[in-house]
C-alpha cells in the first residue's frame, strides 16, 4: 500500500491494485470499499473484482491533504489494509513510471499561482467562465426534458 512517501496531485485519478483469493462474482460487483474522510464525514469508494485473483478501485482526490485511508471486505481471506499519502495542490504532480500516457495535447489548469481560487489552482479561470458554462448546461437539459 502508500506511505506518507507517495504524492499525488488532487483531481488525479488514482488506480489501487490489489491481489486476493480468486472468487465467482458477477461482472460490475462492488466487494470491497476504500474509506476515506471528508471534511467532517467520510466517503466510501466501491472496489470491483477483476478476475483471477486480481482486485481494483479508483480513487479522485478532491483536495491537498494527507489523505489516510482502510479498505475493507467481507470476502474471507481479504486482509483490511490501511495507507495514507500526500495529496499535493499542483496539476500535473511528478512524473510516475506507472501514469497512463495522456497522449500529445491535453489540458489542465494554469499553475499560476495569481489564478488559484483560495486552495483551487486554476479556479480564477474557471470563475470567469462559470455563469456562461452553467448557462449553456441549462439549455441542455432542456433539450432532455418531455411534456
Amino acid at each position: 500500500m502508500t506511505t506518507l512517501a507517495d504524492t499525488v496531485a488532487f483531481c488525479s485519478v488514482l488506480e489501487f491494485r490489489l491481489k486476493g483469493p480468486e472468487i465467482n462474482v458477477p461482472a460490475d460487483s462492488a466487494v470491497f470499499w476504500m474509506e476515506v474522510p471528508y471534511g467532517n464525514s467520510k466517503q466510501i469508494w466501491p472496489g470491483y473484482y477483476l478476475g483471477n485473483g486480481n482486485y481494483a478501485i479508483n480513487y479522485a482526490p478532491k483536495q491537498a491533504e494527507i489523505l489516510r485511508y482502510h479498505i475493507t471486505s467481507k470476502i474471507p481471506g481479504s486482509p483490511a489494509l490501511a495507507g495514507e499519502l500526500v495529496v499535493s495542490n499542483r496539476w500535473p504532480g511528478k512524473p510516475n513510471e506507472t501514469d497512463y500516457l495522456l497522449g500529445k495535447n491535453w489540458y489542465s489548469d494554469s499553475s499560476d499561482p495569481e489564478k488559484y481560487d483560495g486552495k483551487l489552482q486554476g479556479g480564477k479561470t474557471l470563475l470567469k467562465w462559470r455563469n456562461d458554462i452553467l448557462a449553456d448546461w441549462g439549455k441542455r437539459w432542456e433539450w432532455l426534458r418531455v411534456d
